[in-house]
């Protein structure tokens, strides 16, 4: 697209609790490109928190990663790294033409997206996925 997602907010871009990137095991991730191939039942935008939650454990932070984490750190948890945090959200934001106009209107579908990354997040931590 011509255009691109609002940055992340403050609170999600300048968290000083983020992991680092560099704990990322980028050797048993996908391409995103992939992972978004392997699930086109997902690619609508009520989908999109399933999405996103494949794609940010798949081929952008990893299970070990996400295990860790939340989506912007909590009490003991750090927060997912940065950097890969917004190319999540650029990724799903490339999903959704009609948004591109706009972009501030694709801020609702990115919170859905970062409250499924968060509840995966947790039932890995549980064992649950």
């Amino acid at each position: 697209p011509n255009s691109s997602p609002l940055p992340l907010s403050k609170l999600q871009a300048s968290n000083p609790h983020a992991l680092s990137s560099s704990r990322i095991d980028r050797s048993k991730l996908e391409t995103v490109e992939k992972v978004i191939e392997k699930y086109p039942r997902l690619r609508t935008e009520c989908k999109a928190g399933t999405l996103a939650w494949k794609v940010a454990k798949e081929a952008i932070f990893g299970p070990e990663v996400m295990k860790e984490c939340t989506p912007v750190g909590s009490r003991d948890k750090p927060g997912l790294p940065t950097k890969e945090l917004s190319e999540l959200k650029k990724v799903m934001f490339t999903q959704y033409p009609q948004y591109w106009k706009n972009p501030v209107e694709f801020e609702p579908v990115w919170k859905r997206c970062l409250e499924s990354v968060q509840q995966g997040c947790k039932r890995m931590r549980l064992g649950k996925d």
